[in-house]
């Protein structure tokens, strides 16, 4: 058949396709068409043409009660880098790693920094491998989340030469910065005190063994939270302790009318939760996050867990080291999100909701 009559016999169809295309955004109104617009122009806002594998682009920065605004640069091997910074060894030590198309100072470290800072001494350190994480490369940074965990498990070791005690090192990753915490923890031989999970990245992870992803054998203890699993997030069981807050998937309470393709809101949501937590932590008239064991979300919607006795358990910074197994919760759909205990797990039938019944995995 000759080009041209081909062409000519292909028009019709783009023409078909153009005319449902418009038939079907006319008859569900134009929110949906802008809405889709405003998504699409946000997403390509992130695009960058190229994306680094260069480790030396990797920065660490340094906040103390010392200098809660202006962060201090750290290098590796420098211990003037720390001391200028305020740096005291035998104060607890908490490093966040954030994950793809994200930044070291951005939304989620500034608040929990905030939070530590305003009810303890802490050496706040940010992992900064903004150009190893671009978007629209994911692949790519999920295997330069292995060089992110390389150069933080570096971090450590040298601050362990510095005095530091493997115990008051509390590693906390975000999305894909989790893997990477989980990287730091296998170079570092499971050592490091605490890794926290804010809901681990899900895409490409879910079928490689422990050694390319977060693992309880990457800490003493690991504890994770997941808010968007089979997506962004995911559902496996991969610490000590996994908390599945409103089942652990999107939509999240408050999330259902704001939910982007990326199921951001939901995603985010692991992060607000743990830095309402701090505050409960050190405040006891705040409500910590109570949550009960239970083997799936079924059984604990149905009631069975709390009928069985299972233990209950905090989530977030007050959760006790000796936690084990899969715990449920619910809360608010905004701040304050934590509810009462009997509510928060849900528990309000059993006992006409005497909690005291129910065993507990350390002490409120």
């Amino acid at each position: 058949m000759p080009a041209s009559k081909w062409t000519s016999l292909r028009r019709p169809v783009y023409l078909v396709a153009i005319f449902l295309v418009v038939v079907t955004f006319y008859s569900l109104g134009l929110e949906p068409l802008s809405r889709f617009v405003k998504i699409c122009f946000e997403v390509l806002l992130e695009f960058r043409f190229t994306i680094s594998r260069d480790l030396s682009k990797i920065q660490i920065f340094l906040w103390t009660r010392k200098n809660k605004l202006q962060y201090n640069n750290i290098v590796i091997g420098d211990s003037d880098t720390l001391s200028r910074g305020g740096f005291n060894k035998n104060d607890p030590i908490k490093i966040f790693i954030h994950g793809f198309s994200d930044q070291a100072i951005t939304s989620w470290t500034r608040t929990l920094k905030k939070e530590y800072l305003e009810h303890g001494n802490y050496n706040i350190i940010a992992i900064d491998w903004k150009p190893l994480a671009e978007s629209p490369w994911y692949n790519t940074a999920s295997k330069n989340s292995r060089t992110v965990g390389l150069v933080t498990s570096k971090l450590i070791q040298w601050l362990i030469g510095e005095g530091v005690l493997w115990e008051n090192v509390h590693v906390l990753g975000a999305s894909l910065g989790a893997q990477a915490a989980g990287y730091t923890g296998m170079f570092t031989k499971g050592k490091i005190g605490r890794i926290t999970g804010l809901d681990p990245s899900g895409p490409l992870f879910h079928t490689v063994g422990t050694v390319d992803r977060l693992d309880r054998s990457d800490a003493q203890f690991v504890d994770v939270i997941h808010t968007a699993g089979r997506w962004v997030g995911n559902d496996d069981i991969q610490g000590h302790v996994d908390f599945f807050p409103n089942g652990g998937r999107a939509p999240q309470p408050g999330c259902a009318d704001s939910e982007s393709l990326d199921l951001s809101c939901s995603h985010f949501q692991s992060w607000r939760f743990y830095a309402e937590s701090i505050a409960a932590f050190h405040v006891t008239s705040n409500s910590q996050f109570i949550a009960i064991q239970c083997n799936n979300y079924i059984d604990f919607k149905s009631g069975l867990c709390c009928r069985n006795g299972q233990n209950m358990a905090v989530m977030g910074e007050g959760t006790q080291n000796s936690t084990r197994g899969t715990f449920f919760l619910v809360t608010k759909e905004n701040t304050k999100f934590a509810l009462p205990p009997k509510e928060s797990a849900d528990c309000r039938h059993v006992q006409g909701g005497n909690m005291s019944m129910l065993p507990w995995v350390g002490s409120l």
